[in-house]
């Protein structure tokens, strides 16, 4: 029984062994002059290839004067002499990661970063990256990030409007981090998922949605532009188009008659979407593209763009109620009704926004 405990105290240590090896660590590493590369730490080994100077790979250990690195995805041994740790550059290629103290994700939380932000990586420890930012060292998940830049072109854009939000990351879900002016200058840096773009402006980075900017300053006149491609039809009740275009949100309406296209901002609305023009210059358009019937109660096919997607719906051009934009020329709020959403005033399914829907939905 003596000699069983003792072969399975044994077996125990080779296996934590085992496990502290699959845990081992890779560092960042330069070789510094032109080595070989082996199959096994001698030279009489299968020769693997060169490694050139200034050439980065990842270092494992340094034993007996080999160093044990990765060479285009294997395992092989090199002149310790000619390789040294250093770091290398990897970016943010999820919509946000959060850097902790320590590679566990209940140690605490250092911040939270969007896509295209850069770290500089020292190492790599199973599914966790070691991060150094001077003398702070934080750990984040590795699939989060990718050493190929996502913005190989940076350009400048000017906000649309004012109140324009910005976020930490790119969702509103995330850190506000406060509202720009019109026409303010900025750089997008990247763009996530076709709807938000990585800015930077006066000194400041965030993340602002893509439809609230322009290549192009605002000159009084919307600049929105509605997405391409089909129309889609959205219950009102069912489809979740009230929560995807929910209250505090904005949203690209495109006028199917005239091809007018401006914002709206969603202030309120239970049984259909009680919106208003987003600035002064998306009332000049919705008034030009309602003509004559502006200020009335009739009934007009519209096309509604909520993330990168254009819905058929129906809208009236008649300014009524409260609305909680001041300074867009537009008082009060109008109404936007998608498939089997209903009146405020009867709470029944209005048939002649009904007919508009799919006339939309026709059109596209």
């Amino acid at each position: 029984m003596r000699i069983k405990k003792v072969l399975m105290s044994c077996l125990a240590l080779i296996l934590i062994l085992f496990n502290l090896s699959a845990l081992a660590v890779d560092w960042v590493a330069v070789v510094t002059a032109k080595s070989k590369v082996y199959a096994s730490a001698n030279t009489s080994s299968k020769y693997l290839g060169t490694v050139n100077r200034n050439q980065q790979l990842w270092l494992q250990e340094t034993k007996n004067g080999w160093a044990k690195v990765m060479l285009d995805g294997k395992v092989g041994y090199m002149d310790a002499r000619y390789v040294k740790k250093t770091t290398k550059t990897a970016y943010v290629k999820t919509a946000d990661v959060k850097v902790y103290a320590k590679n566990s994700t209940s140690s605490k939380v250092l911040g939270t970063y969007g896509y295209g932000e850069k770290f500089t990586v020292e190492a790599v420890n199973g599914s966790w990256t070691r991060l150094v930012n001077g003398k702070t060292v934080g750990f984040c998940k590795s699939s989060a990030l990718t050493y190929t830049n996502p913005s190989t072109k940076t350009y400048t854009v000017y906000t649309q409007s004012n109140n324009v939000k910005a976020y930490q990351t790119p969702s509103t879900s995330s850190k506000y981090l406060g509202s720009v002016k019109v026409n303010t200058k900025m750089t997008c840096l990247a763009i996530y998922n076709d709807t938000w773009c990585r800015v930077k402006y006066n000194g400041n980075i965030g993340f602002i949605k893509k439809s609230d900017l322009d290549t192009k300053k605002c000159d009084g006149v919307s600049t929105a532009k509605m997405a391409s491609g089909k129309v889609y039809e959205a219950d009102w009740w069912t489809s979740g188009i009230a929560y995807r275009f929910a209250r505090g949100e904005t949203a690209i309406v495109t006028d199917v008659l005239t091809g007018i296209t401006w914002r709206v901002y969603r202030g309120g609305g239970t049984n259909h979407a009680d919106v208003q023009p987003y600035t002064a210059a998306d009332t000049v358009a919705m008034k030009k593209a309602c003509g004559s019937n502006y200020g009335t109660w009739a009934r007009r096919a519209i096309w509604v763009t909520v993330d990168g997607k254009r819905y058929a719906a129906s809208m009236n051009c008649m300014p009524h109620g409260e609305g909680s934009i001041k300074n867009n020329d537009f008082d009060g709020h109008f109404c936007i009704h998608f498939t089997n959403s209903r009146t405020h005033g009867t709470d029944k399914v209005d048939s002649q926004h009904q007919a508009a829907i799919k006339r939309a939905l026709k059109a596209g």
